[in-house]
This record gives structure tokens, C-alpha cells and sequence, in this order.
């Protein structure tokens, strides 16, 4: 491929993972090393640093706040504020929360972003055909039922509705001619 290739960023959802009563949820940074195996830190931080937070204080970008704006949302939640400036910084994040409580949000808008900020010149490269140049696929994310693949991806479109980013939902159990046309018309995510 040509140009500058961005480094890839992971973020981790326990999906429907219910706090112990009594102890809040909390997000887990981890830096991967250069051995493969994973190295976990985790940030205990107080309360109080979790207060009421507003998606504009967060680093997003004006097409994401107008989107989140549309979308109704006025306040981030505490998953919300730990990962996003996290993963906007370019860190893999792992968070566990509550159902609910806005982990869709706190993956895509980031992730949303940084394909945004790589600009056009990021969204083509060069297949192994001589012949054929197409856009490439940018973000795979990946989910455990259909039904959760296409509320991430109805997300992702009501998040990213400014930003021109085209996203498509790839599951089994059905007809994949479909499929492979929607990948075909050259999506992002």
C-alpha cells in the first residue's frame, strides 16, 4: 500500500458484563508490548473526575458533536469519558460497563474520528492486482451476534452521518451475494 498507514487501535467490550453491586464499572488501559503476550493497567480514579461531562470537552471533532447532538445525547457517560480521549490519543482500550450505558458510543465515536482525520488519501490502496485500485477497508469490528453487529452498525450511521464515512454489516446465515455487493461499493467500516 502507499502513504502513511495509521496504527491500528483495538478496543475490547465485555458486552454484557454486569458490574457487582456496589463497585462501579472501570476501563483497563493496556499498551501491548513488543512480546506478544499483553501487559493490563488498570486506573482507579475517584468519583468525582467522572462528573457530569459534556461531548464537546471530550476532543471530538464538530461533524461527531453535531452528530451526537442530532442523535440527543448532551452528556457522556462515565464509560464514555475514560475511553474516548483514551482512544482518540491512539492507546487500545478494554472497558467493562453496564448494558446501557453507552459502550457503542465510547468505541465508534473515536474510532469514527481517527478514520475522519486520516483524510482521502488514506481511503485508497493498491490491491494485488495490477489492474484494479480500490478503496480499502479501514476498521473491521467485530461482534458476537448478528443482532449486536447490526445495532453497531445503526450506530456507527447515526454517529458518523456527518463525516462521509460509509459503514456495512457482514453476518452469516443469509445470502451473501448481497453482502459482497454492499463490500464491493467501497465502505470504511
Amino acid at each position: 500500500a502507499s502513504g502513511r498507514v495509521c496504527s491500528p487501535v483495538s478496543f475490547a467490550v465485555a458486552l454484557h458484563a454486569e458490574p457487582a453491586e456496589g463497585i462501579p464499572p472501570q476501563v483497563n488501559w493496556y499498551a501491548p508490548p513488543r512480546a506478544i503476550s499483553l501487559r493490563f493497567v488498570t486506573r482507579c480514579r475517584c468519583e468525582s473526575e467522572f462528573s457530569l461531562m459534556s461531548f464537546e470537552n471530550l476532543g471530538l471533532s464538530d461533524p461527531l458533536l453535531r452528530a451526537v447532538r442530532a442523535a440527543g445525547y448532551h452528556t457522556a457517560t462515565r464509560i464514555q469519558v475514560q475511553a474516548i480521549p483514551t482512544v482518540l490519543d491512539g492507546r487500545d482500550v478494554m472497558g467493562c460497563a453496564q448494558t446501557g450505558t453507552g459502550k457503542t458510543a465510547a468505541f465508534a465515536l473515536p474510532t469514527l474520528q481517527r478514520l475522519s482525520a486520516n483524510g482521502d488519501h488514506q481511503r485508497e490502496a493498491h490491491s494485488d492486482c495490477r489492474h484494479s485500485r480500490r478503496r480499502a477497508i479501514r476498521s473491521l469490528i467485530l461482534a458476537p451476534t448478528r443482532e449486536l453487529a447490526v445495532q453497531i452498525a445503526a450506530s456507527l450511521s447515526v454517529y458518523g452521518r456527518f463525516t462521509g464515512l460509509r459503514c456495512t454489516v457482514v453476518y452469516g446465515g443469509v445470502h451473501q451475494k448481497p453482502q459482497v455487493r454492499a463490500l464491493q461499493a467501497e465502505v470504511d467500516i
